[in-house]
């Protein structure tokens, strides 16, 4: 499968694809994008320390590399993840923004869980263009089907 550095760079294609009436189609056809976009936007933080942050020496090298460009260490690394994890987090919301404007996928995306989790889903300041999970949960109870579920 994809590891967390190329979903990074696919939910971020994907989410600039959605934002456009006529390329949306083709991104809301593949059904399993909504369900990956929801999932990294919950755990996209707890991907990124697993499998990248814990173990320094576990670390792949070319992940390394598209962090920092070769440049810098350890720490560095770990401070270009957080960042990146941020922006995964943030630029799948965007994607799953983009469903929540179309009441059939309303269902999809009113998952208790996930909206118990929204309020905590900053952002950061990296990412100002971003809804951040406020700006999901609006864009959620603009219709009335979205607000019987928030």
């Amino acid at each position: 499968g994809m590891t967390w550095v190329e979903q990074r760079v696919a939910v971020r294609a994907l989410g600039h694809l959605a934002t456009y009436p006529s390329t949306f189609p083709a991104v809301a056809d593949h059904g399993e994008v909504l369900e990956l976009a929801i999932q990294l936007a919950s755990s996209s933080l707890e991907i990124v320390y697993s499998h990248f942050y814990q173990f320094v020496d576990r670390r792949l090298g070319y992940h390394c590399d598209l962090l920092t460009r070769g440049m810098g260490g350890a720490e560095m690394e770990s401070r270009k993840a957080e960042e990146w994890a941020s922006q995964l987090q943030c630029w799948s919301l965007q994607l799953i923004n983009c469903f929540a404007f179309k009441p059939e996928f309303l269902h999809d995306i009113c998952k208790p869980e996930f909206l118990a989790k929204l309020p905590g889903m900053w952002g950061g300041l990296v990412n100002e263009n971003s809804p951040a999970g406020v700006g999901l949960l609006r864009t959620i109870c603009q219709s009335k089907l979205g607000r019987g579920h928030a």
